[in-house]
C-alpha cells in the first residue's frame, strides 16, 4: 500500500485517492525531482504533495507521524547549485566549484528557521516545529496554514491589497 500525497490515507499503489481524489502520478509527473511521496523526514515527517516550488526551495505538505497532524516542510534546493535523481532523496551537486555557495546559502535557511522559531505563539507568523539537515541538504517543519498564495490574491484583486 501507499499513501495519498494529499489527504494521507491509504492508496493502492498507481491508483487515485479513493477518499480525495488525489493521484500521486501528477506530483511526480509536474515535480519530478521532489521528493517522492511517502518519503520520511528526520524520522517523524512523512511527505506529501509539493505545494510550492522555486528557485531556492520546494515546500511540501507532510504529516508528523506521531500525532497525524498536517504540516508543510521547506526543503532548500537551489536548482543553481542541486539536482535530484527522481527516486532518490539525498540531493547531488552540479558541481564541487560552487560548494561554498550552496553551504552558505544553506546557513541562511536554516538561520531563517531558527529567527521564525523565535515567534512562539505570535499569531502572525507561521510556527516552526523542528529544523535540520537530512539527504545533503536543509529542511524545517513548519505549521500548515491553508490559504492562497499572496500573488494569487493579489492577482485577482488588481494587484490592491485592502485594509
Amino acid at each position: 500500500m501507499a499513501i495519498c500525497g494529499n489527504c494521507f490515507n491509504e492508496i493502492k499503489e498507481g491508483f487515485a485517492c479513493e477518499t480525495c481524489g488525489y493521484d500521486n502520478a501528477e506530483n511526480l509527473r509536474s515535480h519530478p525531482t521532489a521528493l517522492r511521496v511517502g518519503a520520511v523526514l528526520n524520522g517523524c515527517f512523512v511527505i506529501g504533495r509539493v505545494l510550492g516550488q522555486g528557485g531556492f526551495g520546494v515546500t511540501y505538505l507532510a504529516q508528523e507521524l506521531q500525532t497525524r497532524k498536517r504540516i508543510a516542510v521547506k526543503e532548500y534546493f537551489p536548482t543553481e547549485y542541486v539536482m535530484r535523481v527522481p527516486g532518490v532523496s539525498e540531493i547531488q551537486f552540479h558541481t564541487d566549484q560552487r560548494l561554498d555557495a550552496f553551504e552558505a546559502g544553506k546557513q541562511q535557511f536554516l538561520e531563517e528557521a531558527r529567527t521564525l522559531a523565535q515567534f512562539i505563539g505570535d499569531e502572525h507568523i507561521v510556527q516552526i516545529y523542528r529544523y535540520f539537515e537530512e539527504n545533503n541538504t536543509a529542511y524545517f517543519a513548519m505549521e500548515f496554514v491553508n490559504g492562497e498564495p499572496l500573488n494569487g490574491y493579489l492577482t485577482k484583486r488588481g494587484n490592491l491589497l485592502t485594509v
